[in-house]
């Protein structure tokens, strides 16, 4: 089970920020409201224990407010350059703390389906099978005890012996 204290205190502390800048200058603009939308959309998911979903939605968020295109508040407008500076800071905060949650998330949201990758294990193995066909049995049988070989190409070793009614026992 993943600890989410990051994202806990990330979110309290954009809670605090808004509340201060909304007190302070209570006009708010489009962005401030896109914000408030994605904060309660992460806090609802945090409170639900959608872990991979609010981790994913607050990078996404801390991402998008680092530019400006979601705001938190303009209390502390602080910038270096074109980045807004406190979205920046909790966003590289995230990012060095849960680096292996957030690349096993891209994996699982954005990383290909079981179906495309037996596909492209199968198209592997048809290659090789093509490659190793003109073999003869022995040289298959040696090259599969000596060889360093991929998964795939040891498959189409033994499928081609199989076809060719050949065992590995011979030698």
């Amino acid at each position: 089970m993943r600890k989410k204290k990051t994202e806990i205190l990330i979110v309290t502390i954009l809670w605090i920020f808004l509340i201060i800048s909304i007190i302070y200058n209570p006009n708010l603009r489009i962005q401030s409201y896109f914000g408030i939308i994605s904060l309660t959309i992460v806090s609802i998911a945090l409170a639900l224990k959608k872990r991979d979903m609010s981790l994913g939605i607050l990078v996404f968020i801390l991402t998008l407010s680092t530019f400006d295109f979601i705001k938190f508040g303009n209390a502390f407008d602080a910038r270096i350059g074109i980045f807004h500076l406190l979205p920046l800071v909790l966003l590289l905060v995230l990012i060095i703390t849960r680096l292996g949650e957030l690349m096993s998330l891209k994996e699982k949201w954005f990383g290909e389906e079981p179906e495309e990758l037996e596909k492209a294990k199968e198209n592997k193995i048809a290659i090789f099978k093509r490659e190793f066909q003109n073999l003869s049995s022995e040289e298959l049988i040696r090259r599969e005890n000596n060889y360093k070989l991929v998964d795939e190409a040891k498959i189409a070793i033994k499928q081609i012996l199989e076809e060719r009614n050949e065992t590995k026992d011979i030698y």
